[in-house]
């Protein structure tokens, strides 16, 4: 499911299937950077952040190699989005951080 994102109009929005993909089917996502968002529901926490390769850093976390993560696995992608440049992900990771944006993320773009 692709969807636009208003503040980056040429971005794209995914949900994280990509993962039972086979690697193949995701080349097209390897000159994007992305803005994700990890949860783990029975702990009642959401982590945003940002990278140029989702599942290099979705492993990071998993694993216990993040201090900010570590205590919060097992952690799931709840969504993730695609921008063209390291500079746009990092400006719409501290937007997604900042003020009431994480409830806004919360209730337009995690599905639960």
């Amino acid at each position: 499911k692709i969807r636009s994102f208003r503040v980056y109009p040429r971005s794209i929005f995914l949900k994280p299937i990509f993962l039972e993909m086979p690697y193949t089917h995701i080349s097209i996502l390897e000159n994007f950077w992305f803005v994700y968002a990890l949860r783990n529901l029975s702990k009642d926490f959401l982590y945003i952040g940002s990278t140029n390769s989702l599942e290099r850093r979705f492993t990071e976390h998993n694993n216990g190699l993040l201090q900010s993560t570590k205590a919060y696995r097992p952690l799931t992608i709840a969504a993730f989005i695609g921008v063209e440049t390291e500079q746009k992900a990092r400006e719409l990771e501290k937007y997604f951080k900042t003020g009431s944006r994480k409830a806004i993320l919360k209730k337009r773009f995690l599905i639960e």
